[in-house]
């Protein structure tokens, strides 16, 4: 015999909503309050958002330390390990990829990002974000050596100062081998796409344009999932190149992933050495910079990376001469079009 428990359920389901107010065609509308309820109290995605919430992560100039050395005993082990890491350097976690931090405490990059997660931060670079300002002079945005006490003019001057440090440190970071390799591929590219998001989508537009002018095919999409499906495309004679700070940008990753399983030769223009994206990609170029107090956003870095593109464009020009100047020479004509 058929149990009626799941009927006589329905039934009940249906019957506590519905009053005399509802009319039939209304009681698809009365339903939906209490089905909404059902369905937030069984969503996975609601359960993550209530232990999200149990423990919220402290704004700028909380101890952030302070906090995430309070949680360790209810870590489990591995969380513990990262735990411990974020505070042993902590001073240095500016300059730390989240490949680092991973290995120092013997885990996977997605093991970082859950145990941050699970100590209510959004993530690795939330952490580093939050830890970084809370060290800076009352939160604020400030490069090193620059105090609230500068006046406009020593600002200028240090501000300067630092982004041709920036430029000289980069020499010694650069691979001249990996840099030539990509000389050599971008050269002999059949089709070329730029990757960047965010501050480094700006030095992406800038390479392609400089490309443009040699006569190379060149595509750099603005939004994520065109760069995606750009590079997925590239095939065997296409060559991918990806600027980004942190080598930790999951859209960027998509991208270059995409394009190496594609079969094109994928290159990195990024400031840390050990990350996501110097694993996956054939010939990483490693400009890092001194960077500032605030270290999130890459600024006195773009510098160091403007300047690789720059010397990209030069040596590919020489690498490609001919093409290089006829290009060159229809890029004067349409300039010249252009001007006053």
């Amino acid at each position: 015999m058929r149990s009626t428990a799941g009927h006589e359920d329905r039934r009940a389901v249906v019957a506590t909503p519905v009053t005399a107010s509802c009319s039939v065609d209304q009681t698809v509308i009365c339903l939906l309050p209490y089905i909404w309820a059902r369905i937030v109290a069984v969503s996975p995605s609601a359960r993550g958002l209530e232990k999200a919430d149990a423990n919220p992560a402290p704004r700028v100039g909380h101890d952030v330390l302070g906090r995430v050395r309070a949680l360790m005993p209810s870590l489990r082990p591995a969380d513990r390990r990262v735990a411990q890491v974020l505070l042993d350097r902590a001073q240095g976690l500016g300059y730390l990829s989240i490949t680092e931090v991973a290995a120092a405490a013997g885990v996977a990059e997605s093991t970082v990002v859950r145990a941050c997660q699970r100590m209510g931060f959004g993530g690795f670079q939330d952490v580093k974000r939050l830890v970084v300002r809370s060290a800076s002079p009352g939160g604020k945005l400030v490069y090193e050596e620059i105090s609230a006490a500068d006046d406009s003019s020593a600002v200028l001057e240090k501000v300067v100062s630092s982004s041709a440090a920036v430029l000289s440190d980069c020499l010694a970071t650069v691979d001249h081998a990996a840099f030539a390799a990509a000389a050599r591929a971008i050269a002999g590219a059949g089709r070329l796409v730029l990757v960047g998001l965010g501050p480094s989508s700006p030095i992406a537009q800038d390479a392609a344009y400089r490309f443009r002018m040699l006569g190379l095919p060149v595509d750099a999409p603005v939004d994520a999932l065109t760069q995606h499906l750009a590079a997925r495309t590239l095939g065997a004679r296409g060559v991918c190149v990806t600027v980004s700070h942190t080598g930790a940008t999951k859209e960027t990753l998509a991208a270059t992933t995409a394009a190496r399983d594609g079969g094109a030769t994928t290159i990195a223009i990024t400031s840390f050495s050990k990350s996501p994206l110097t694993r996956v990609v054939d010939h990483p170029i490693i400009a890092g910079g001194r960077g500032i107090s605030y270290r999130v956003e890459a600024m006195a870095s773009r510098m160091a990376h403007l300047a690789v593109i720059d010397a990209l464009y030069v040596d590919v020009a020489f690498r490609s001469e001919q093409r290089g100047l006829l290009a060159l020479e229809q890029h004067h004509q349409v300039a010249a079009q252009h001007q006053l």
